[in-house]
């Protein structure tokens, strides 16, 4: 913030955990948020930089990587899945060479979390906010994902709990992600994968990876400002990732090992093409992106790309 005209050099520099200006007054201020680690920067914080380049190499060619690297780098992905990148749990890691205090701090981070929505947010929302925050674990669980109010009590509306969603999201203390062309059907992520405190091994089991795995993707489509959705269809066909981008849509499967979504992939193609077409009144649909444990493959129909590959990746690639 410039402090006044006669001292135009002479800069105020602002750091909270909470979002509490205006829109008025962030038009004379240059607005920075700060986010958990990216992949790459959990890389060069534990002093291996010399993968994100090899990383960031083979996804402008998408070029395989020679196998052994791929390997490691899978590895590697999965120690990062577990200790998350928020920075304290990554700096008692780094300092204690082991991940023996990991899920204290992860735990420490939540308990921080929950103190500041019972300060911070007003007293008619406080109570809302910490209750759809302590669910988030428990709504990822279910084969249906979407926010559920049932779970915090029978009777509750999404109106009821309107103002303690948008505080969550305001304050970047919840991600929240829209069903396709419905608002008020919706899934809720944490700001950082590793606050999900259902998991308590430094051993995933495929079910917790893979909501790790989700997490994780839709944290880096909202730092990368990426508009994303998700689609279902009555036939529980789904897309976890619908990306905007103008007037096309990229489909994005999170693959799980072994499991492929073609049927999913072609009843969401369907739905939003007629004999053959793209509907004018649709949006026209990209080859679909498939984030995964395998290599870098590209081809007409599809291009998979490696999970640890993500912070790479662009909607208009």
């Amino acid at each position: 913030i410039k402090l006044s005209k006669k001292h135009p050099s002479l800069f105020l520099l602002l750091l909270s955990s909470y979002d509490i200006l205006e829109a008025e007054e962030k038009q004379h201020i240059e607005e920075f948020v700060l986010y958990p680690l990216q992949f790459d920067e959990f890389l060069m914080a534990v002093g291996s930089e010399w993968y994100v380049e090899v990383i960031a190499a083979h996804y402008k060619t998408k070029r395989k990587i020679p196998d052994i690297v791929h390997q490691e780098l899978l590895s590697t992905f999965d120690e990062y899945l577990w200790i998350g990148g928020m920075p304290d749990v990554v700096n008692e890691y780094l300092t204690m060479e082991a991940s023996v205090n990991v899920t204290e701090r992860q735990e420490l981070a939540r308990i921080v979390l929950l103190h500041s929505m019972e300060t911070t947010a007003e007293e008619s929302i406080s109570l809302k906010c910490r209750q759809v925050f302590s669910t988030i674990g428990e709504q990822l669980k279910k084969n249906n994902q979407k926010f559920q109010f049932n779970l915090i009590r029978k009777g509750i509306t999404y109106q009821m709990y309107r103002e303690a969603l948008f505080f969550l999201e305001r304050h970047h203390m919840a991600y929240r992600i829209n069903e396709l062309e419905k608002e008020q059907q919706f899934k809720l992520f944490y700001p950082d994968f590793s606050l999900n405190p259902t998991i308590r091994n430094d051993e995933l089991t495929a079910v917790e990876r893979q909501i790790r795995l989700q997490n994780y993707m839709f944290q880096t489509f909202c730092q990368k400002n990426i508009p994303c959705s998700f689609w279902e269809a009555k036939s529980q066909a789904n897309i976890e990732f619908v990306l905007e981008n103008g007037n096309e849509y990229t489909p994005v499967e999170l693959k799980a090992e072994g499991k492929n979504k073609f049927k999913s992939i072609h009843s969401f193609q369907q739905a939003f093409r007629q004999n053959g077409q793209e509907n004018q009144d649709r949006k026209l649909i990209k080859k679909v992106a498939k984030f995964s444990d395998s290599n870098f493959v590209e081809n007409d129909d599809f291009f998979n790309l490696p999970v640890y590959s993500a912070f790479c990746f662009e909607n208009r690639d």
